[in-house]
């Protein structure tokens, strides 16, 4: 199973699967391995891969051979499905995120053999290596009861979210209705209000809604037709306060 997240500069597409026991054949886990390698070919370098799942495999605690894949903090004995996992991460540049935290074996292991009762490591969260640092934790939850006799793992991996750009509002236009105030201009734009609203007369109004939205495209078309727009101004307190501030300095320096 594959779902893809998508982020704000590159993608991540988790990978959830089940590998075959050591007690399958050797087509059955190489068949497993060259599907999975399929997957993997198929996310572009650029994006982020997340592969977890019950592998069936302990990969031990062999840092100085697989230095590359495992961290410094794995447990038990390699095992044939172990050495398999570890050449398809080897071949796929991937890193085994369980082995990278320093941490009790109770948060390692998960899973019990039934008769000898030796826990081992065999379900494992797997990321692309340039991206290891991106992991903060991994752990075995031991209080989750998830129908199964495997405990949960759970790993905190850091993405970087889509960031959708904010749109600017759009400003209104605003007219210099001080025009107004002039005779002739009041005039043109009563007859230009009066010839929109005779054209918008002509139509049927439904709603209260409608006759608003037609009042003010008369309105506005009107004022168009008729006044300039007005030019952003900027008050600023200082320059208007200027004389009480000076009359102001001069007192103190007279004090």
């Amino acid at each position: 199973m594959c779902i893809q997240i998508r982020g704000d500069t590159n993608n991540t597409t988790v990978v959830c699967c089940y590998a075959p026991t050591l007690t399958a054949t050797d087509q059955t886990r190489e068949l497993f391995y060259e599907k999975l390698s399929d997957i993997v070919r198929r996310v572009p370098q650029k994006d982020d891969i997340v592969i977890a799942g019950d592998m069936n495999a302990r990969v031990g605690k062999s840092n100085n051979l697989w230095d590359n894949i495992i961290g410094r903090h794995g447990v038990g004995q390699q095992n044939a499905n172990g050495l398999h996992l570890l050449q398809f991460c080897a071949q796929h540049s991937l890193r085994i995120t369980n082995t990278y935290f320093q941490q009790k074996n109770i948060y390692k292991n998960t899973w019990q053999h039934p008769r000898s009762k030796t826990w081992h490591l065999l379900d494992y969260i797997i990321v692309r290596s340039q991206r290891i640092k991106t992991v903060l934790r991994c752990r075995a939850m031991r209080g989750p009861q998830c129908d199964t006799d495997h405990l949960l793992v759970r790993a905190a991996i850091r993405i970087t979210p889509t960031r959708h750009p904010q749109r600017k509002p759009k400003k209104p236009i605003c007219y210099n209705i001080k025009e107004l105030k002039i005779d002739t201009t009041k005039r043109t734009f009563e007859d230009n209000l009066a010839a929109a609203r005779n054209e918008e007369s002509e139509q049927f109004v439904q709603s209260v809604e409608e006759h608003w939205a037609e009042l003010k495209c008369a309105y506005l078309c009107a004022a168009q037709e008729t006044l300039e727009k007005r030019k952003p101004s900027r008050w600023d307190w200082f320059d208007e306060s200027n004389p009480k501030i000076d009359a102001a300095l001069e007192e103190s320096l007279d004090a």
